[in-house]
């Protein structure tokens, strides 16, 4: 098993140098200043990542955590990789917006200039929110898709429908914009009052041969189940563990509930092969690695599945790097919505 980490640890370094670029993690109460006006860098945000360049296009992926700020000075475009704005992140641009990438969005994006979606898709989620000035819809029918609250202070325009989804609700000033079939209100009516699950405390740890982790929940409405998921890099999630059912009564609760979950170390590395073979394919669909190291990669992640089937299923703290873990709450009607993302504590 240490021969096969070893190995997934070689290839995986050699496929991120060749890359050429960086993920960048801002910590919880500190500041990253960029000044330049592009950047290929994959960033995961929990304290202040500021971009002070008149006009800024960044093509990496995006994930601001809760009490994450992202600040942009002057216009931002957002093309190339995800972005994902989660539950109590805030991300502003004081002039134009430009997004054409996948969007998850439960936090707050204040644009005070145009917003213009020229692809998707987006999904907003409550409690997510959308603030700007104007809003021009360049992007295909139907971009948005989920439940939240969008307001548009000034000018609403494009002729393609904004959302199928009613449980959107948007406020516009004026324009001509289709809206599709968004619900007319105001934030104080928006996502009916109230979440399928309100999430409390998080964390995650991980000790000789598993990964434990806690949440609670200080409300539930018609929750049916959590799934867990776990990433090496916070941006590529996978399942692992089974799922955890509802402990409240038709999945209603008014009050907090608390949540356990030990899952065994082998699906932890099944992670960590899953990370290896995602890098090394997107950067053959970006021809940067040679065919061989894709070949090596499924090699080795086969090797890892035969060795894990026969170990006790015991792992070594420093076989598992960066591990970040978030619950995924399915509703009744098959509605999900995730937690906050938290790195795992090794003990």
């Amino acid at each position: 098993m240490k021969k096969i980490s070893v190995f997934l640890f070689v290839i995986y370094v050699l496929a991120t140098t060749t890359a050429g670029a960086a993920t960048i993690i801002v910590p919880a109460s500190t500041t990253t200043t960029i000044t330049g006006n592009y950047s290929g860098d994959d960033y995961i945000v929990f304290g202040t990542l500021q971009f002070t360049n008149p006009n800024v296009q960044v093509n990496g992926s995006i994930v601001v955590n809760a009490g994450g700020v992202v600040n942009t000075t002057g216009n931002f475009i957002k093309y190339g990789s995800s972005l994902t704005i989660n539950q109590g992140a805030l991300f502003t641009t004081a002039g134009n917006f430009t997004a054409g990438v996948s969007t998850t969005l439960q936090g707050i994006l204040t644009v005070g200039g145009t917003l213009t979606l020229t692809s998707g898709p987006v999904t907003l989620a409550c409690p997510g929110q959308i603030y700007t000035q104007n809003f021009i819809n360049n992007s295909g029918p139907n971009v948005i898709a989920g439940s939240g609250y969008i307001e548009i202070t000034g000018s609403f325009t494009g002729s393609n429908p904004l959302t199928a989804s009613s449980q959107i609700t948007i406020n516009a000033a004026g324009g001509t914009g289709n809206p599709g079939n968004a619900t007319p209100g105001t934030k104080a009516t928006a996502c009916n009052g109230s979440l399928p699950v309100n999430f409390g405390t998080l964390q995650a740890s991980v000790s000789a041969n598993q990964l434990t982790v806690h949440w609670t929940t200080l409300s539930e409405t018609n929750n049916d189940h959590f799934e867990i998921e776990a990433s090496a890099d916070g941006r590529n999630f996978h399942k692992i563990g089974e799922d955890i059912a509802s402990k409240n009564e038709n999945g209603n609760a008014s009050s907090a509930t608390n949540y356990s979950v030990n899952i065994p170390a082998s699906s932890l590395l099944s992670v960590t092969a899953l990370a290896l073979l995602a890098v090394v394919l997107g950067f053959r669909r970006n021809r940067t690695l040679p065919k061989v190291y894709t070949v090596i990669a499924i090699a080795l992640l086969t090797l890892l599945g035969y060795s894990c089937s026969k170990s006790s299923g015991e792992i070594n703290r420093s076989d598992v790097q960066d591990l970040y873990v978030r619950v995924i709450q399915i509703d009744k009607d098959g509605s999900r919505k995730a937690s906050d993302i938290v790195k795992a504590i090794k003990e």
